[in-house]
Parts: structure tokens; C-alpha cells; sequence
């Protein structure tokens, strides 16, 4: 499988932007353990959403429940819930969609492939049947965990009761500025 180069990227440079971290998202297999227990978790990566001008994903993968991807940040380009919904499964379809799902990204061209690492494309979209496509592959593959770290986060209950409509498993933790002021 190849695709055509992503190189014609965003003018914009994700070192010269006013920004902080609003939320943390976790993504691991939906079950793990002899028994396929799904409430113990193991993380397979974990991104940061940095808003600032620009809102995006800022991935920090673990080996080896991952593949390789050379996007520095997946950008979000509205923020509106949709776009939000959207950017949290192309995370999560580039870092852990199997092959199948690959050749469809590649087809759609939301992702190319640069040697043997996967790039998405800058201007990435997902159309209804691909969002389709990704949530029919992933949500029996992968849970999804989020820290909120600003409570004007784009992680909102709204992102949270979407993603578990279209049948994530989603955990949600609390930042608990209370009990780290003790420690």
C-alpha cells in the first residue's frame, strides 16, 4: 500500500503559538488481561490538547501498541464539537488502526504513507461513511480515557456523550487540585 505525499502542509508552525494544555487523552486496548477485562487500563498513547490560536493534538505514542505516524500535531479546525469528535478518532484511527482501516485513510486520502510511517494529511476531513469506517473498526479495539486539565476545554460533555453515542468506552478523570495541594 503507498499514497501520494502529505508534504503540502499547513502554513501553520505549532512552536510560535500562544498555548496551553486544556486536556489529556489516553488511549489503550478495550480489554486487557487473560479474561479480556476492560476496566484495567493499558496505554498504548497519549496526547495533549494544546489550544491556543490554533487548537491540535500533540501525541506522545508508547511502543509497541502503536504505529508509526510522522505528524508533530493533529489540528483541529473549528471548535465545534463535530471537528472535536472528528480530530479525537483521526488520532486514534492513525496511531492504532489496523491495515484495513490504513488502505481506506490512503483511499479518502486523510492519510498517505511516508516510507513506512504514516502522515495525515494536512487538511485531513472525515466524511459521514468515514467516520463510520473508523468507529465500526476502533471502538472494538480501543477505549478512550480524558483528564481534563481547563474546565473550558473543547473536551467537553458534549465530545464525552458523542464519542460514547457513536459506542466508545470513554473514562473521564478529574484533575484534583485539592488533593495535589496536600501532597
Amino acid at each position: 500500500m503507498s499514497g501520494g505525499s502529505c508534504r503540502i502542509g499547513r502554513p501553520e508552525s505549532i512552536g510560535k503559538m500562544t498555548k496551553q494544555t486544556t486536556a489529556l487523552m489516553t488511549i489503550g486496548p478495550l480489554t486487557t488481561g487473560a479474561f479480556g477485562d476492560i476496566e484495567p487500563w493499558r496505554i498504548s498513547s497519549q496526547s495533549q490538547l494544546v489550544e491556543g490560536s490554533v487548537p491540535y493534538w500533540l501525541v506522545t505514542p508508547t511502543q509497541p501498541a502503536e504505529h508509526a505516524v510522522t505528524n508533530e500535531a493533529v489540528f483541529i479546525d473549528l471548535p465545534e464539537t463535530e471537528f472535536v469528535v472528528h480530530s479525537v478518532l483521526m488520532v486514534a484511527a492513525a496511531w492504532h488502526g489496523g491495515d484495513g482501516l490504513l488502505g481506506y485513510l490512503i483511499d479518502t486520502e486523510n492519510i498517505c504513507l511516508e516510507g513506512d510511517k504514516r502522515e495525515i494529511a494536512p487538511y485531513w476531513e472525515l466524511a459521514d461513511e468515514t467516520v463510520k469506517q473508523i468507529v465500526q473498526k476502533l471502538v472494538v479495539q480501543v477505549k478512550l480515557g480524558f483528564t481534563i486539565m481547563d474546565e473550558m476545554s473543547l473536551i467537553n460533555q458534549e465530545v464525552i456523550a458523542s464519542l460514547r453515542g457513536l459506542g466508545f468506552h470513554v473514562d473521564v478523570f478529574e484533575r484534583q487540585r485539592e488533593l495535589t495541594a496536600a501532597l
